[in-house]
C-alpha cells in the first residue's frame, strides 16, 4: 500500500472563541489505488461550484480527486523531460459581467 496522505484541512469560526483549524478531509493514495510510493510534484485544490477537486501530478501524468465522489481521473500524460508543475490562477483584474458576483470581505 501507498502511504503518502492528503489531508484537508478548514478554517472555521466557533460560537465561543476564535477560528480554529479542522480536519475536513483525509484520503491516503493507496486508498484511491496508488502503489509503492510514488512522487508527487505539484498539488492544488480547485473549487467550482459544488465540486471540490484534488489536483495533483505524479511524474509525468495529470490526476483529479473528487473530495465528494472519491472519484479519480487520470487527466493527462504530460511528454516532458521536467516534472510539471500546477500553478493556480485567477482572473481577478478583469471586471465582473452580468452572471457574476462581487465578493465581499469579512
Amino acid at each position: 500500500m501507498c502511504a503518502c496522505v492528503f489531508e484537508l484541512w478548514l478554517l472555521r469560526k466557533t460560537n465561543d472563541g476564535p477560528p480554529g483549524w479542522v480536519r475536513a478531509h483525509e484520503v491516503s493514495l493507496g486508498q484511491i489505488g496508488f502503489r509503492g510510493t510514488p512522487d508527487v510534484n505539484s498539488i492544488m485544490l480547485s473549487e467550482v461550484a459544488m465540486t471540490t477537486l484534488l489536483v495533483f501530478t505524479i511524474e509525468r501524468e495529470a490526476y483529479s480527486y473528487d473530495i465528494k465522489d472519491g472519484e479519480l481521473k487520470n487527466l493527462a500524460y504530460l511528454p516532458t523531460y521536467y516534472s510539471p508543475r500546477l500553478i493556480p490562477y485567477s482572473n481577478t483584474l478583469r471586471p465582473c459581467g452580468e452572471q457574476e458576483e462581487l465578493l465581499e470581505e469579512i
